[in-house]
């Protein structure tokens, strides 16, 4: 649950802070208030990018306490400039790293409580899998997808970030394998390396009977 929630969630909600300013060099080079860009949505009735900021900070800092078995910290949602949002996701990293890995072992069985539905509960890890990790990666994917609707430069790998470089390997080289000399096969190996099906194996296998047939005679005779 550490992984999932702190290294990956975090890293995630770092790389929004590119995206913003990526959104405030778009506003500066094109002469548009940037509050343009965070008011802005994908449709009329879908909630603003500040909305989207505030929610995947709000699951974080959610699933880190709840895992942990805290209460998550409350912040107010106020903010209006970009440095706000920088400093709203600020903060829920620094809570998030601040619980240690030790006090999410053995919480995958914990119950969480759903404040939208009172008396549910799920346990620790269908929380995270079911609610901290989908939510997350939603909305931190609608702010990318506003800032691009408005044609700000942001692409997958502002999404993605170069962190996932660093978890690629190389594969090792696979061996060679050593073919065997035709005229030292046995009958047996020969008979294992063809695989034939239907009539063919009626075929092969008498075909094989007769060469053992033969061999045997050669060896009563030798």
């Amino acid at each position: 649950m550490y992984y999932e929630v702190v290294p990956q969630c975090t890293q995630s909600l770092k790389l929004v802070e590119g995206g913003l300013d990526k959104a405030e060099a778009f506003a500066k080079t094109k002469n548009v208030d940037v509050g343009s860009l965070l008011n802005g949505s994908l449709a009329p009735d879908m909630k603003l990018l500040i909305y989207q900021v505030q929610s995947a900070c709000d699951y974080v800092k959610a699933g880190a306490a709840w895992l942990s078995g805290q209460r998550p910290p409350r912040h107010e949602d106020n903010e209006k400039t970009a440095e706000e949002l920088r400093a709203r996701i600020r903060k829920t990293i620094e809570f998030a790293q601040s619980v240690a890995q030790e006090q999410y072992q053995g919480n995958e069985g914990r119950q969480v409580g759903l404040s939208w539905a009172p008396g549910k509960v799920l346990r620790g890890k269908d929380y995270l899998l079911q609610m901290t990790i989908p939510n997350v990666y939603f909305h931190i994917a609608m702010v990318y997808a506003i800032l691009r609707n408005h044609a700000v430069d942001v692409g997958k790998m502002d999404f993605l970030g170069t962190s996932i470089s660093s978890t690629m390997r190389v594969p090792a080289p696979r061996p060679q394998t050593t073919r065997v000399a035709r005229h030292s096969m046995t009958p047996h190996s020969r008979e294992s390396q063809l695989k034939p099906s239907g009539m063919g194996r009626a075929r092969v296998s008498a075909r094989f009977l007769g060469e053992m047939s033969h061999t045997l005679g050669q060896a009563r005779r030798g």
